[in-house]
């Protein structure tokens, strides 16, 4: 398995890994250029009172989805995308509306959610 640590890059030619997102540099990036790569960490990990607050507190959500807006969402996702069925995308687009229609009460699959 590669190893996935990096040490400061000095100026110079850019090094790249063979694996992972900064491949993706290695073509618009100069020869000569310098990558930093900078974060501040997340409201989810910073540790104040009101970030804690906003972590323990409650945000009930709720949606309501028919058949075809649940076949349209999976068709924009990474998981469930056209190209991954390649010529079976048809039937299962067909095979999950029949389930969906199944589950659908007047047309409307309910969704509720609490997000924390």
């Amino acid at each position: 398995m590669p190893s996935t640590e990096f040490s400061m890059l000095r100026p110079g030619p850019l090094v790249i890994p063979a694996f992972g997102a900064l491949t993706l540099l290695a073509r618009p990036t100069a020869p000569h250029a310098t990558v930093a790569i900078t974060g501040d960490g997340s409201l989810w990990t910073h540790d104040a009172e009101w970030t804690g607050a906003l972590r323990e507190h409650r945000f009930p959500a709720a949606r309501a989805w028919t058949p075809e807006t649940v076949v349209g969402y999976l068709r924009s996702t990474s998981f469930a995308r056209p190209e991954l069925f390649a010529d079976r995308h048809e039937a299962f687009e067909t095979e999950a509306r029949q389930l969906l229609d199944v589950h659908a009460k007047d047309g409307v699959l309910r969704e509720e959610s609490v997000f924390t």
